[in-house]
């Protein structure tokens, strides 16, 4: 938890260099996805507009401050900024420098705001802020999305906790050099993406099929079918 929670020189290049990756995207605002006219000559359209003001309640690492800050600003959103009590003071000063940066762009630092995180009474406040808030997102374990849900009179997007799949093919050779030795359970990926941790491996067997060589303990995970996830991609 306290390396997670770390910040040092080389966590924040990795922070600065994903600011600047999403900062490269196309703007999304304004982006006609599709369209039609009817038969009376109405034009129809479904066309990507920002959602107003964002709340995000989030847990543990301080780099999803500024992760969540640039997704909300490239949509063209404001943020309120819920973040764990455990990183107050590390995203207290990332937010400093944010707004900093926005005040020297000519925009409103006001724009990402941090909520305090002393008790929960910030997180009942800011879920149930109808009128204020557009939408709340929580990111973090079953426990805390559950919670804003539930409570929650704000429109809430609800992520998910997490399953991540790691397929290994039967011919794959895993101690090539350049990938190290097999991953443990439960490891995760270099430390910008910590969360990913992997609760199911497999493997294809000689049929085609994959079959399942490693779940989390205690987990009720099952292989997915990976035609029918081809098929709706």
């Amino acid at each position: 938890m306290l390396d997670r929670l770390a910040l040092n020189p080389h966590r924040v290049d990795g922070i600065a260099a994903g600011l600047r990756q999403v900062a490269g995207l196309p703007d999304p605002i304004g982006e006609v996805l599709r369209g039609s006219t009817l038969p009376n000559g109405l034009q129809l359209r479904q066309q990507r507009v920002p959602l107003g003001v964002v709340g995000i309640v989030y847990e543990g690492r301080p780099n999803v401050t500024v992760d969540a800050f640039g997704l909300t600003l490239k949509s063209g959103n404001a943020v309120l900024l819920r973040g764990s009590s455990s990183a107050a003071n590390s995203n207290a000063e990332l937010v400093r420098v944010l707004r900093g940066a926005l005040c020297g762009e000519d925009l409103h630092e006001d724009i990402v705001q941090l909520l305090p995180s002393a008790d929960r009474s910030s997180v009942t406040h800011l879920i149930q802020a109808r009128g204020l808030v557009d939408v709340v997102i929580p990111r973090g374990g079953a426990g805390l999305i559950d919670a804003v849900v539930r409570d929650a009179t704000v429109p809430t997007i609800e992520t998910g906790v997490g399953n991540c799949h790691v397929y290994v093919d039967a011919a794959a050779d895993l101690e090539i050099p350049e990938l190290g030795a097999p991953p443990a359970h439960g490891a995760e990926c270099p430390e910008e993406a910590g969360g990913d941790a992997w609760t199911n491996a497999g493997e294809w067997d000689d049929g085609g099929a994959p079959s399942t060589s490693g779940t989390s303990e205690g987990s009720d995970l099952s292989t997915p079918n990976l035609d029918e996830g081809r098929d709706r991609a």
